[in-house]
């Protein structure tokens, strides 16, 4: 029993790091229960009908582009189908295809691209909107998952929360030379699971009105990938004008380096050669990859583990194309994104879950093994001599990769504070009876931010004022773009003079020079 729980405990710490209506109702006709109004909404494919949750409306599983299957595998998202009745929008649509112990998992399907929107049950003046795009390395996840569930954050904070899958792996991010002759594919850089998430930021701008949310008032916050996708929408072309705030939680954009279009390709003709597409013109290659069976496409390369360490294949977003035409460092530190106000941070401990999930960092030549996949020697010699202790062990490379977190999300703040107000934060709350040694892990907040307490991470009585803190901090930003206004709370504006950032605990205060002297040396290490 207890292998179990431990099980189940990793394979959710895993999911984190990959991973205008009526009030009235009708009289009963025909023996049927009368409609709640509120519960149909008429959206621009037609009405969809949702169901009461806990205080608030919920409608799943809502198609915001066309299936991407057959002729529209590769290609950018295409517009959704009408309905031609009302769509019963009570249940979560599948997740996106990924894998599950090296197989495909016959769970998830190409027909993925949905959302789930969670709103206040009361009528009022046009809510905020928070649209939260999931973790799991850009190879797993889903907004369905337990954890992302809008409901409390929804109905407390008076927001509308959504929620959404983009595809996902090779499905999500190959590129290949021969997207480049397709003048509908809308990109020649592959990065379709970003052109999803753009599609869905554009179906809520053009749908939320009547489920009461406010257009002209969007949040884009996401945890791991899904903090690196709001960093890299921070900076697409494409995405201007989809989203007004941002919050950047635990996504290391900066020290991330995504591969270049050319790099990218490269990988793409391994794929194809793999999986027997790469002979014959462009169209016969892609007639071919499209035609290829998903267990087969999703399989023919392994995947490096935790996207960046040991030997295999990452499909993560590629630059150098038309929905990233910079790399991350270059674009924010010339001051090229979108301008608005920024909330980022991390955790106390983002290294833990890592090596509880099987990152070798206990020797000097492990943690080498795993610096040599991000930087070149000089880099990984350089990293030797600043955390050099001796012997240089497992506490070593915990501080290492922590590091690699906390310092990247100062850099951001220092990048966009110099224009835009920005907010950095450091989560420390720790989940003492989780794993031992676990502290504040790899995502350790977002139960307390959705309020959504699992069989093994229960919210205890002592720590519901500050789950309740934390979603407030965020809805006040999203409703202002300041999160101060509570009681008890001064988060004051990032300035790299001052150096502040909120410690986020039971006992929240604001602190200074938060490992100054390490991310200093980042800093110098990744200009």
């Amino acid at each position: 029993m207890k292998s179990d729980r431990a099980a189940r405990r990793l394979s959710w710490i895993s999911g984190l790091v990959l991973s205008a209506s009526a009030c009235g109702g009708s009289t009963m006709e025909n023996g049927m229960p009368p409609v709640d109004q509120r519960l149909e909404v008429r959206t621009a494919q037609g009405v969809v009908r949702g169901r009461m949750q806990d205080g608030s409306r919920a409608f799943l599983g809502i198609a915001y582009a066309a299936p991407p299957v057959g002729e529209n595998r590769f290609r950018a998202p295409q517009p959704p189908a009408s309905y031609t009745a009302v769509f019963e929008a009570s249940e979560y649509g599948p997740a996106c295809p990924q894998l599950a112990k090296d197989k495909l998992d016959a769970s998830t399907s190409e027909d993925c691209l949905t959302l789930n929107i969670w709103a206040p049950a009361k009528d009022a003046t046009p809510r905020p909107v928070m649209v939260f795009v999931h973790g799991g390395g850009f190879n797993s996840g889903s907004g369905s998952l337990p954890l992302y569930e809008g409901t409390h954050l929804s109905a407390t904070q008076d927001v509308a929360v959504v929620t959404l899958n983009y595809r996902l792996g090779p499905l999500g991010f190959f590129s290949h030379t021969a997207l480049r002759t397709e003048e509908r594919s809308g990109t020649g850089g592959g990065n379709f699971g970003l052109l999803d998430q753009q599609a869905a930021l554009s179906w809520v701008h053009d749908n939320i009105a009547a489920f009461g949310g406010d257009a002209k008032n969007v949040t884009l916050f996401g945890e791991s990938a899904g903090g690196m996708s709001v960093c890299y929408q921070l900076l697409s072309p494409k995405s201007a004008g989809l989203f007004h705030r941002a919050i950047v939680q635990s996504g290391p954009c900066s020290t991330l380096v995504p591969p270049t279009q050319s790099e990218s390709e490269a990988q793409g003709d391994v794929l194809a050669t793999q999986v027997g597409c790469a002979a014959g013109d462009a169209q016969a290659t892609l007639r071919c990859l499209r035609q290829v069976p998903l267990a087969k496409l999703m399989t023919a390369l392994p995947l490096k583990p935790e996207i960046i360490f040991g030997s295999g294949y990452a499909w993560t977003p590629s630059v150098g194309n038309d929905v990233l035409p910079m790399p991350p460092q270059a674009a924010f530190s010339a001051g090229r994104f979108h301008r608005m106000p920024i909330v980022v941070g991390a955790n106390k401990d983002e290294g833990t879950a890592f090596v509880a999930l099987g990152v070798k960092l206990d020797t000097e030549a492990e943690i080498r093994t795993a610096l040599a996949s991000l930087f070149p020697p000089p880099a990984v010699d350089a990293v030797i001599r600043h955390y050099g202790s001796t012997p240089i062990g497992a506490d070593t490379g915990l501080r290492v990769l922590g590091d690699a977190f906390v310092c990247d999300a100062r850099r951001l703040a220092r990048w966009t504070s110099t224009v835009v107000p920005t907010f950095y934060y450091h989560f420390t709350r720790e989940f003492a009876y989780l794993l031992p040694n676990l502290g504040a892990f790899h995502g350790a907040e977002l139960p307390y931010l959705f309020h959504t307490p699992l069989e093994f991470v229960t919210i205890k009585p002592h720590e519901e004022g500050f789950s309740a803190q934390l979603q407030s901090l965020w809805a006040r930003f999203a409703a202002t773009g300041n999160p101060n206004g509570m009681a008890n709370v001064d988060w004051p504006a990032y300035d790299r003079i001052g150096d502040r950032s909120l410690r986020l605990d039971l006992e929240t205060r604001s602190e200074t020079g938060l490992r100054r002297a390490d991310c200093d040396f980042w800093d110098m290490l990744l200009p």
